[in-house]
């Protein structure tokens, strides 16, 4: 498994702004309005983020194989992986989709609507930053340390990169 890297975020991130605000800018000239972000989707990406992050360093003694931890079971510990793997990605597509809402609603503040608006959509952007972080963190915590050069792969012949 290879490491999330910045320009895979990046893209996911790109994606869902573009989609989203082409979105609501069609929905807006077509009706006038824009949907609302409720509060609770801030509310729910940080609770979910700041959970993560905590299993994350609760972890962690476990994994470096401190004294008095239980070692992780490698299957809770890919687990683990999938759950780092799909909070950077599915939290890069919120940071996305609700910076569209905030672009969108930024447009004009005059208006008591949008600028309702750009609090939750802000508030739902940096929620959903904080998911991404707890991926990445979790994702580095799981990382496997190098074989030191020459290690014996599986079928016991010597690795030659």
């Amino acid at each position: 498994m290879r490491p999330t890297t910045w320009r895979l975020l990046l893209a996911v991130a790109a994606t869902g702004f573009v989609l989203t605000w082409a979105a609501l800018t069609v929905g807006e000239s077509r009706t006038g309005t824009i949907p609302d972000v409720p509060w609770p989707s801030a509310v729910v990406l940080g609770v979910f983020g700041g959970a993560v992050l905590v299993v994350a360093l609760a972890l962690r003694p476990r994994l470096r194989g401190r004294p008095g931890h239980a070692p992780v079971n490698p299957i809770l510990a890919a687990r683990f992986a999938v759950l780092a793997l799909a909070c950077s990605r599915v939290g890069a597509l919120f940071v996305g989709v609700y910076a569209a809402f905030l672009a969108v609603a930024l447009t004009d503040l005059s208006i008591p609507y949008r600028r309702h608006l750009a609090l939750a959509a802000g508030a739902c952007v940096l929620a959903a930053l904080l998911v991404v972080a707890a991926g990445l963190v979790l994702e580095r915590l799981l990382r496997l340390p190098e074989p030191p050069p020459g290690a014996e792969d599986r079928e016991g012949s010597v690795r030659a990169d």
